[in-house]
């Protein structure tokens, strides 16, 4: 005899026919077989509700005479029981000898261990038998009962993605392998999938670990191969989240990625594939297609195997689907990249390390025994510091105000014009360079004067040889273009370098002295003073 359940789903099925009969102009009284089953058989009936065609024709008589019986009957409101009385009175209840399945146990081991379920009812079903084999089901029996129980018991949420709303992303489970010494020293790569939630298109990228920070650039470079940002990102990753719950705390990498795309995150728990269902049947696809048969190849670097991971995983994207005989990319295209986001201008940079730092009123911060400068208006601030593997970003209020490239060694500087108070940088700026580009404009004798002042020193930005060469161009601009450049001939003749001696000759102008002759020295006459005819050739 059939079981209830598909008795009851037999009944819901001839009233819904009924009902169309009613649609179709038939009254209640007029409804008969032929009528009820005008647009169906009996055949399609029992093949879709698994009885046989002749139980399909039975109840459909007895269906007809009890809303005959009884027009205002909802049978579909009726017990198992109740149903199967109405249909058949003299139907006796009977005990089963036989004991039920614990249903509940096992449903209950489902929700908590599904991978494990097989070997769990096994183990039931031993404890099951054990308790009185003779009241005990068979096991093929058992087991149909649960496989029942069961499918009854899934219930699916169909998820509606709009286009450009959600992109979603997981880590495969199977690793690539790739040899980047030698090929007896293999070494394992996870791989990172995104899928767009509307258009199916799929993206994939292999790193050598499997952290917050890769989780990141994932994500980063699937923005920049798809040229489009999604308004939400949906994964199930542990580590880029704090707490979890209705709307989970982010760790900050994850909330920066956010706030640098101005996405929304949504999140799933671990262990619950159902819940992010679209990145997971993305990467069962990925995996199948594309990851199963790379395993046999040979790569000697990342780059190789994201190269032929990219091709075919876009070979994929062209493919039609089987339901529609639209490619995942056409789809892409034509819908999802005009409704989705554009890109910033930069490209998000995951971070190593982030702190907070208040600004030296010389315009610097410090790093590793380093100074890299800032904008001068942000001095004497509390300023958020982000390092990643080559770079150096400096941020206020969330805003990028520099920007360097990492230095090596200690006690280093990477100064920026662009960074300086206009007084500070018109300082910086008279420097060796400066001052001979001055003095060369005018005359060589006066770069010979530049150049000895910074002879005695050791570095080109010489704060004395500046001050020295500034006083120069004061004597220059005090005595005029033809009696400096006369001093500064005179000085050159006579190898003078102090400047307070320059400033004297051109206050006793004895530059203009044309007469002016060295005397000879003669060495006076005394027995001490001995000269090289006294020593001869020794």
């Amino acid at each position: 005899m059939i079981n209830p359940q598909s008795f009851r789903n037999l009944v819901r099925v001839l009233e819904r026919l009924r009902q169309k009969a009613i649609q179709a102009g038939h009254t209640s009284d007029q409804i008969n077989k032929s009528a009820l089953l005008e647009s169906i058989s009996s055949r399609k009936i029992g093949e879709f509700i698994d009885c046989s065609h002749q139980t399909v024709n039975r109840t459909v008589t007895r269906f007809l005479a009890i809303h005959k019986k009884l027009p205002e009957t909802k049978l579909l409101s009726l017990t198992d029981n109740e149903l199967l009385h109405l249909f058949y009175p003299k139907m006796v209840d009977k005990e089963l000898p036989k004991r039920r399945p614990p249903i509940a146990l096992i449903m209950n081991e489902a929700a908590k261990r599904p991978k494990k379920l097989g070997l769990k009812i096994k183990t039931i079903y031993l404890n099951y038998r054990a308790q009185d084999p003779s009241t005990a089901l068979s096991i093929s029996h058992f087991y149909y009962l649960v496989r029942q129980e069961i499918k009854q018991s899934k219930l699916e949420y169909l998820f509606e993605y709009e286009p450009g709303e959600v992109l979603c992303a997981d880590y495969a489970g199977i690793k690539l392998i790739y040899y980047p010494e030698s090929p007896q020293k293999p070494e394992l790569l996870d791989v990172f999938v995104a899928i767009w939630g509307y258009s199916n298109r799929m993206f994939a990228v292999a790193s050598k670990r499997h952290t917050t920070n890769d989780w990141v650039r994932g994500f980063v470079k699937a923005f920049t191969h798809f040229d489009a940002c999604p308004c939400v990102v949906q994964f199930d990753n542990g580590e880029m989240v704090k707490k979890s719950g209705l709307l989970a705390t982010l760790t900050e990498q994850a909330q920066c990625m956010s706030a640098h795309y101005d996405l929304m995150v949504d999140t799933s728990q671990i262990g619950s594939p159902r819940q992010n269902a679209k990145a997971e049947k993305g990467v069962q696809h990925i995996s199948n297609r594309v990851l199963v048969p790379m395993r046999k190849l040979h790569f000697s670097t990342i780059d190789e195997v994201n190269a032929h991971l990219l091709a075919e995983v876009e070979r994929l994207n062209d493919e039609p689907l089987q339901k529609i005989k639209v490619s995942r990319n056409a789809l892409f295209e034509k819908h999802e990249k005009p409704a989705s986001k554009g890109l910033p201008i930069h490209a998000y940079a995951p971070f190593d390390k982030r702190f907070t730092q208040t600004s030296s009123a010389n315009c610097t911060v410090t790093y590793q025994s380093n100074l890299y400068s800032i904008p001068f208006e942000k001095r004497n601030q509390l300023l958020t510091i982000e390092i990643t593997e080559n770079n150096l970003s400096v941020f206020h209020n969330h805003q990028l105000i520099a920007s360097h490239e990492l230095l090596c060694g200690v006690n280093q500087r990477r100064m920026l014009d662009a960074h300086k108070s206009p007084a500070h940088l018109a300082q910086s700026h008279k420097n060796k360079a400066y001052f001979m580009q001055w003095a060369k404009a005018i005359d060589i004798s006066i770069a010979k004067l530049v150049e000895r002042q910074y002879e005695r020193v050791n570095s080109e930005n010489s704060r004395p040889a500046g001050k020295a060469c500034i006083y120069i161009q004061k004597l220059y601009k005090r005595y005029g273009d033809e009696a400096f450049v006369s001093a500064c001939k005179y000085a050159d003749t006579h190898v003078i370098t102090q400047v307070q001696e320059l400033e004297l000759v051109l206050q006793t102008e004895i530059h203009s002295d044309n007469n002016e002759t060295q005397a000879p020295l003669v060495l006076p006459q005394h027995k001490n003073i001995r000269g090289a005819q006294y020593y001869g050739s020794n």
